[in-house]
């Protein structure tokens, strides 16, 4: 059992590599392909620094999970988390299984809480009920140190650059370079995104094609444009079209 366990490791490895060589050169203009709505600009030589260094250690991520969880995820998280700013970014590879949308999902007269919610939809769809087993990819808050180099180097080459001092008076320019930056952050988290998925990594490792939701904690619209061009298939219709989930307690179809 072991044995062939490694034979399959090692074959999901070799065709992950192979994979992501065939994914990478195919992605110079991946927004030119995607018919939703504005299509991501092309990569600059950073920005693809950037994206496989994100790809990379999203596998990484990936192919350390126990086996015993693959057949259970249905969803593929990047988080981007701007809450300290743009210029300190950190964005975060995560997942969702069916076990725990079904121990979130409410029964029958069951108060929503915080870790019931208040439909099946809300359980299957909304990320505060997703497992929080995620791992930073790119940035971190916890060490502003990581990837810093990288990402002066980066903002620099974009002109989003200002110093901790300009920060601090944080005046209309800055303001507007933040928020240039910020949206830059989603088009390279998205980009990631469109690599796992051209590089087949869910179907190689989990045997099947998962939606791939490029998000944040508040729900205020910015995703909706990410999700779609991640999931150029209509793999995310589901969490786009009202959060439509079947009830695991009941079987019923539901939409918020």
């Amino acid at each position: 059992m072991r044995t062939a366990f490694l034979i399959a490791s090692a074959w999901v490895s070799l065709g992950l590599i192979a994979s992501i060589q065939v994914a990478k050169s195919q992605h110079n203009d991946a927004g030119q392909n995607l018919n939703a709505m504005e299509p991501l600009p092309k990569l600059t030589k950073l920005d693809k620094e950037i994206v496989d260094l994100m790809l990379q250690r999203a596998i990484e991520v990936f192919q350390g999970l126990p086996v015993s969880t693959w057949d259970d995820l249905y969803l593929i998280s990047i988080y981007v988390d701007l809450e300290e700013g743009s210029h300190i970014p950190e964005i975060r590879i995560g997942y969702n299984t069916g076990s725990q949308f079904k121990k979130c999902c409410p029964r029958q007269g069951e108060k929503p809480g915080p870790t019931i919610a208040s439909s099946a939809g809300e359980a299957r769809w909304n990320y505060p009920f997703w497992i929080r087993d995620e791992v930073n990819i790119f940035g971190d808050f916890e060490d502003e140190d990581k990837d810093r180099a990288l990402k002066e180097r980066w903002m620099r080459s974009h002109q989003f650059w200002f110093t901790e001092d300009e920060f601090d008076e944080y005046d209309d320019e800055c303001e507007n370079l933040d928020r240039l930056c910020g949206t830059r952050l989603w088009e390279l988290a998205t980009h990631c995104g469109l690599q796992l998925r051209e590089a087949a990594v869910a179907q190689k490792l989990f045997g099947k094609d998962l939606p791939i939701l490029v998000h944040e904690c508040h729900l205020d619209g910015t995703e909706e444009r990410f999700v779609r061009l991640a999931n150029p298939d209509g793999q995310a219709d589901d969490y786009l079209n009202g959060w439509i989930a079947i009830d695991p307690h009941t079987g019923k179809l539901t939409k918020e």
